[in-house]
């Protein structure tokens, strides 16, 4: 799911983070306020998730499609928790259809739950790590050249709200950044992806990885699913200290150790 902002639906390049799964694009409705005089503003609301919920339990119910809805991508966030409906549609939809639903964690570097990936019952949270190329090392949030502190949010709770990362950003000198340039002579993919940052990205990562998952072994439950990228988080990167953010998953070793039915 991804809100209707008018951009193209690969300009966060969520779609190429797996290229053998089909996606289905389920767009937020846009509501346009104008609080502000001359101001025009862009989003969504409550209303606007549980109608895209609703729109999937109805029309891609298994056995409707040859191809079945398994993951639920949602790369939006906020910190006002949702009413009970929006989390009871989540439950509904997973437990009639067994749907895993990822969310991302937010990208205000605050330790704080935003919703809904902070469903912890029925949505799997992501959070991001940043690697800095030139320390080699991963960081929680870097300060930009803006002057502006860069990162995720993250709760210290022993990993329970948001339980694994993806990876939220590269930053180094001279060297591959997911944040694309600002002009086409110095990246190619200029005007084809805006950027593949923060914890939007990070949740599609661990999105696809569920997909691939579900496409190597599709008559495994939702459950031991999420259980399985649980148990390969790369504890080595995990952060910890004033933002607890949990290790990036290691996509290899879970995919090597779940295996494929016969004929996948």
């Amino acid at each position: 799911m991804t809100k209707s902002t008018g951009e193209p639906n690969q300009s966060l390049g969520i779609a190429a983070t797996s290229p053998s799964i089909l996606v289905l694009p389920i767009r937020l409705e846009c509501i346009v306020t104008n609080d502000t005089p001359g101001q025009w503003d862009y989003g969504y609301d409550d209303l606007s998730i549980i109608k895209a919920i609703h729109a999937l339990a109805k029309k891609f119910k298994h056995g409707y499609w040859a191809e079945q809805v398994r993951v639920v991508n949602m790369s939006f966030s906020s910190p006002k928790e949702k009413p009970g409906a929006v989390e009871l549609a989540i439950q509904v939809d997973v437990q009639e259809d067994d749907r895993l639903y990822v969310a991302s964690a937010g990208n205000d570097v605050l330790e704080a739950k935003y919703y809904p990936a902070a469903y912890s019952d029925w949505v799997l949270g992501v959070s991001g790590l940043i690697w800095d190329g030139d320390s080699a090392s991963w960081l929680p949030s870097y300060i930009d050249d803006h002057q502006k502190l860069v990162g995720s949010n993250y709760v210290n709770d022993g990993y329970q709200t948001y339980p694994v990362s993806g990876l939220f950003e590269i930053i180094s000198e001279g060297d591959f950044t997911t944040r694309s340039t600002s002009t086409e002579a110095e990246n190619p993919a200029y005007g084809i992806y805006d950027n593949f940052a923060g914890t939007s990205a990070a949740a599609a990562q661990v999105s696809s990885l569920a997909a691939l998952m579900y496409h190597n072994r599709p008559g495994r439950l939702y459950g031991l699913v999420k259980y399985h990228i649980h148990l390969y988080r790369d504890l080595a990167s995990d952060l910890h200290g004033d933002a607890e953010i949990a290790g990036l998953v290691d996509f290899d070793a879970a995919l090597a150790a779940w295996g494929k039915d016969p004929g996948r």
